[in-house]
């Protein structure tokens, strides 16, 4: 019974949690409406100071305005605000010693308002005078130093909240799909250069993002509404500050920064889509809470299921399981019901409350969204080998979804001097999916139809605190040092998941007693993550150029629980044909389940593997430089040593009295090395250089050597504890030009070597088994193409109008080799000869185009942007000893977008997405396996907007 009430106090903080991230946000919303209505007389200057070859924000610079007698000091993060400043029109004077002085001439303030200005400073030579700029020359210098990448040390590619904006993506895995060499799997999973998740690594504010996804690396990043996000950066090249274990790309995701400036607004929206609003698709009675997408536990398991012994005839009297089976919820099928619009609301406010001698700066945000699909002309189905032109199951028929997004954003900074911060990031979202499914076709086995019903509800939450600082040492030489503690809980809750089959006979659609009709699949998992994290970097001066050493350690711990349960309805000798026509709620029902020779009786079918609990450790030191080793050319690099130790172990949640099951360990150290070389051929030109040793580890599930039942898709899934990391040698070169404030032009090329690859392998026993293996070896070797501009360089007339095309090209090559080595249950390590292949590596698009155009008006009150993107075929499923793989197939998105202003405080965006209305199509051989009709969506927004940023 501890086990159920450890999971029953889990669900209630886990609801306890939204609910009062809900509350809190209400609360601090409230407190923003009343700051709104006090708009300042006076107006304000705010802007960042960094230097202007590195980037690296300069503390303690002096910015004043002469005119005024005012002036004030930059902060640890090169951040820095004039307060209280008349309206009218300024010069501002930065200055620092080793820097040339600058004058901003131009600034304008107006009432109530803030003026941004951010100011690079080059390092002072001899002969360098005083400079003097304009305003609107110094925010074009800005823009390139600060919102592109010219300065960074890596081969990096970012997008910002205002690029998102512009979209209709309303998450970071759609915000991402944006980004060059980025495809999107499953609307969710992000691929990098045509890598899977496994070759990928995910941060959040600089931590590591635990994933809910009990058998991938994967992080599912519609998990972070867009709404939250200031940029995403994808780092395509490594440096030893970062973790080690990814070869594709780092994506980290930075979540909106405190403005320094107060703003507030509310926004409401409604959508629809073509093939789902208004149509007849499929819903059941849920909990009173599911609109929030919180299920309110009406779906929990039952408070008379034991947690220590299973539900069987040896344990419990036919009355005690007549009561357990009848006290499980009702609802066993979705039935007919009319969709309705999608529905979402989104509140953020941001101001500054005095703390003593300082102002703590927060901004909160809180997002919903409720929106329903269905999957119209939907396909499923089997072939039972290569070449075979009818398919072994042949299914057809409806699913539907209810989506549900609730998030909260708490970020708050406070500067506790010039030369220290800290900051505190907190994150707290749950996305939940709410199925229903009927398919009804031919099924080979039993040559005859057969119909399959199934709901199933999916909560995949994500909670993330992390308290940082940042200081400056003026009597270190200079020393800046970073730390951050974050803790994170990703968790994915199944409660209900339910199957019901049957099958045809004499014309009749009769329930079919097969081993998962009539079954109820529970499961609770949760992964807890702590990140600790300290950065020290010292300026250093070489040739008379700004440079810096770099050191810093950092330990991830990551610890996993996972309950499962399963249950089946076995009916007790024959059910009556009348019963069995019935509807799967009808057959269900109390009048139908207990001891009786026509009745159902509950059953445990939880397997021993089901349940598991994990750890890793990974604790790592790096050591790395920046600096120029010859005028304009710039090196940046050192090495990480990692250490990694990874713990699975089988948990029975009864006790059997039988010999436990065997678990698995992996203890790894790997030297990690990393450099690049950039040579700036002009002010406006980079040619970089990179190389790197990486690696990619097993995810716990891979490891664990016992076997496990796949609910959703048939498959027994078996562990490998012989598996090794992956180590990846990268390569790439890139050149770019910065032509203009704002615009970019880059081509880049990249290669990639896999020693060891982990790979998915499909093989046939007695039932399919699906496991891990190390393959021989596997290439990656491509291009990027990237564009990005206004187009004001061909007339004045069209310097409203921008373009952003980018092109990837992929090609890759993995060789599994004709032995492999697995796992087997209770005979251990065993080599077995699988058939040899040569294919891509799954997931890996040959190319990818993302295209865009926008226009926006000269008061900026108005914008249009048309946005495209395509990817090529890629493996969806690797294909087993006699199967071909599956391919998903290329599809086109178009997706427009219109914002409009109305008045100074309204907004409207109308979005439209898939407008060609592109097709899903999962094929295998040629033959169609799995497809459907997506429809076109439509989105209206408004947004109120009374207190301005």
């Amino acid at each position: 019974m501890k086990r159920v009430m450890k999971l029953k106090q889990r669900q209630h903080k886990s609801r306890l949690q939204a609910g009062l991230a809900v509350l809190s946000a209400c609360l601090l919303l409230g407190l923003a409406g009343a700051v709104a209505a006090q708009e300042a007389e006076l107006g304000k200057i705010s802007g960042r100071i960094v230097d202007e070859e590195t980037a690296r924000p300069l503390s303690l610079a002096q910015i004043s305005v002469p005119s005024l007698n005012a002036g004030t000091l930059s902060d640890v993060d090169g951040r820095w605000t004039l307060q209280a400043v008349p309206a009218g029109t300024y010069d501002i004077v930065a200055r620092l010693i080793g820097y040339a002085s600058k004058t901003i001439t131009g600034v304008l303030v107006v009432s109530g308002g803030n003026a941004t200005i951010d100011i690079s400073l080059p390092p002072r030579a001899i002969e360098l005078n005083e400079l003097t700029v304009t305003v609107a020359d110094q925010r074009g210098t800005a823009s390139a130093v600060l919102q592109n990448r010219r300065t960074a040390p890596a081969v990096t590619d970012a997008i910002g909240r205002e690029q998102i904006a512009d979209s209709p993506d309303s998450d970071a895995a759609a915000a991402l799909a944006r980004v060059p060499g980025v495809s999107i799997v499953d609307k969710k999973f992000v691929f990098v250069r045509g890598l899977g998740e496994r070759y990928g690594n995910t941060t959040l504010d600089g931590a590591v993002m635990p994933s809910p996804i009990a058998d991938r690396k994967a992080v599912p990043l519609d998990l972070v509404p867009a709404s939250f996000i200031e940029n995403v950066s994808t780092s395509k090249s490594y440096l030893p500050r970062q973790p080690a274990d990814y070869a594709g790309g780092l994506v980290q995701i930075e979540t909106r920064r405190v403005p320094g400036e107060s703003f507030f607004k509310i926004g409401f929206g409604t959508g629809m889509e073509t093939a789902t609003t208004g149509k007849s698709g499929l819903g059941y009675a849920g909990s009173g809470l599911d609109f929030l997408g919180i299920d309110d536990g009406l779906r929990a398991l039952p408070d008379l299921l034991p947690a220590d012994a299973p539900v069987n005839r040896r344990n419990f009297s036919s009355a005690e399981l007549e009561a357990i089976g009848e006290a499980f919820a009702p609802g066993w099928a979705g039935t007919p019901r009319d969709l309705p619009f999608g529905r979402s609301g989104e509140l953020a406010f941001a101001t500054e409350i005095p703390l003593g001698a300082k102002n703590l700066g927060l901004l909160a945000a809180a997002h919903w969204d409720d929106s329903w699909s269905r999957r119209e002309g939907y396909v499923e189905r089997v072939f039972a080998s290569s070449g075979l032109a009818d398919p072994e199951v042949d299914y057809g028929g409806d699913q539907s979804a209810r989506a549900v997004t609730l998030g909260g954003l708490l970020n708050m900074d406070y500067t506790l001097a010039a030369s220290h911060r800290i900051s505190f990031n907190g994150l707290l979202n749950r996305v939940t999916e709410d199925q229903s499914r009927i398919l009804e076709g031919f099924n080979l086995d039993s040559n005859t139809n057969q119909r399959n019903t199934r709901i199933q509800y999916v909560e995949n939450s994500l909670v993330q605190g992390r308290l940082s600082g940042r200081h400056y040492f003026s009597a270190f030489g200079d020393m800046t040092a970073e730390w951050k503690a974050a803790y994170s809980r990703a968790g994915r809750y199944e409660p209900n998941t339910r199957e019901v089959l049957y099958r045809e006979s004499g014309g009749v659609f009769l329930w079919d007693n097969f081993i998962q009709s009539g079954s109820i699949f529970h499961q609770d998992l949760t992964e807890d993550a702590i990140n600790l994290n300290v950065d020290i970097q010292f300026p250093i001066r070489v040739n008379g150029r700004a440079g810096t050493i770099e050191v810093g350690a950092a330990r991830l711990t990551r610890d996993r629980d996972v309950l499962s349960r399963r249950f089946r309805f076995i009916p007790n000798r024959s059910i009556a044909n009348e019963v069995r026509a019935s509807s799967p709620d009808r057959i269900f029902s109390p009048d139908n389940i207990g001891p009786g020779p026509r009745q159902f009786e509950i059953q445990e079918a939880t397997f021993r593997p089901d349940n598991y609990v994990a750890d890793q450790t990974t604790t790592g030191a790096y050591l790395m430089a920046d600096f120029e080793l010859v005028p304009r050319l710039r090196f940046a690099g050192g090495a990480r040593i990692e250490r990694s130790r990874q713990v699975v172990e089988p948990r029975d949640v009864f006790t059997l009295g039988v010999e436990p099951l065997t678990g698995a360990e992996l203890d790894n150290t790997d030297f990690v090395p990393g450099a690049t070389l950039t040579w700036a051929a002009s002010d406006r030109v980079n040619l970089r250089a990179a190389a790197s040793r990486t690696l990619a580890r097993p995810e716990f599930r891979e490891l664990a050597p016992f076997s496990f039942a796949d609910f959703a898709g048939g498959y027994l899934v078996v562990g490998n504890p012989v598996l090794q990391p992956s180590r990846i040698t990268n390569f790439d070169l890139r050149w770019e030009w910065f032509p203009r404030p704002g615009a970019v032009i880059a081509v880049s090329g990249f290669y990639k070597n896999f020693r060891d690859p982990i790979e998915e392998v499909v093989f046939p026993s007695s039932e399919f088994i699906k496991s891990w293996l190390n393959a021989g070896t596997a290439n990656n070797i491509g291009t990027e193409f990237e564009l990005r501009s206004d187009l004001g360089f061909l007339s004045e007339s069209f310097e409203n109008f921008a373009l952003n095309l980018n092109l990837t090209l992929v090609d890759s090559e993995v060789e599994t080799g004709s032995v492999a080595q697995i796992f087997v249950p209770g005979s251990g390590p065993l080599e077995i000869d699988v058939v040899g292949q040569k294919r891509r590596l799954q997931g890996q698009s040959p190319y990818v185009v993302n295209a865009g155009a926008n226009w926006a008006s000269p008061s900026g009150r108005t914008s249009v942007s048309l946005l495209f993107n395509r990817f090529g075929r890629r493996i969806s499923q690797v294909g087993t000893q006699f199967l071909d793989s599956v391919f998903e197939e290329g599809r086109n998105q178009f997706d427009l977008v219109v914002e409009q202003g109305i008045g100074s405080k309204i907004s409207a965006k109308l979005s439209a997405t898939n407008l060609f209305a592109a097709d899903y199509r999962f094929t295998q051989a040629g033959d169609l396996l799995r497809g459907w009709q997506p429809g076109r969506a439509f989105s209206l927004g408004m947004t109120w907007q009374p207190l301005d940023r």
